[in-house]
């Protein structure tokens, strides 16, 4: 008498599972958390998430062309990411992306982060990692390297004048005893905020070969 009742158990007992399982998938409160785009990935989203389309504006970034006493600042366009900190996506392209010509290069340590970006009466300041400092550079190419920043960040009309600070500061000390205020050595921040020097006699920039 028991065999029969086993066997309308073993068919019961899938029956049962299967019912559990198809309520999980039912439209009750979902468990998934959204969270966002990936921290300096704009516009990577999660699986089936819809964003607007990406807009980019070309911008003048400025470079560094010829030979050591010979330097001078030579313009180049490129498209960067049009957002609301469209100035930091333009000294982000100077500092990290690639010159269309070979000749042409930047100063600034490929290992230094722009922190910030800040903007107030027109001077720009902008806040530096420590990296920044491990520059080992001649004195024309240091003056050249902050007139970079300086040319490619005022193009934009807020922006009239720039200043450099390392992680929140101007002055001191930092690891490995290099100071803030001497910046690479030889031109040092004294003198900041700075303007457009056009003594840097620009020259257009070619086609790229």
């Amino acid at each position: 008498m028991l065999r029969p009742r086993r066997r309308a158990c073993r068919r019961i007992l899938p029956a049962i599972m299967l019912s559990v399982l198809a309520g999980g998938c039912g439209s009750g409160p979902s468990t998934v958390v959204d969270l966002g785009s990936a921290p300096g990935q704009p516009g990577v989203s999660p699986l089936g998430a819809t964003d607007p389309a990406l807009t980019f504006r070309e911008v003048k970034i400025y470079y560094l062309a010829g030979s050591e006493g010979a330097l001078r600042l030579v313009p180049e366009t490129h498209s960067v990411l049009s957002t609301p900190r469209v100035a930091t996506s333009a000294l982000e392209e100077l500092v990290h992306g690639t010159p269309q010509h070979v000749d042409h290069s930047e100063s600034f340590p490929r290992t230094s982060r722009i922190l910030s970006v800040t903007i107030s009466g027109g001077v720009a300041t902008v806040d530096w990692s420590q990296e920044v400092l491990g520059a080992n550079v001649p004195a024309d190419e240091e003056a050249l390297g902050i007139q970079s920043v300086v040319w490619t960040l005022t193009e934009f009309p807020t922006i009239h004048s720039v200043r450099f600070t390392v992680e929140g500061r101007d002055r001191g000390q930092v690891p490995g005893g290099r100071l803030i205020e001497n910046w690479w050595g030889h031109v040092g921040l004294g003198a900041q905020p700075w303007t457009r020097d056009a003594s840097q006699f620009l020259r257009p920039s070619a086609s790229p070969s």
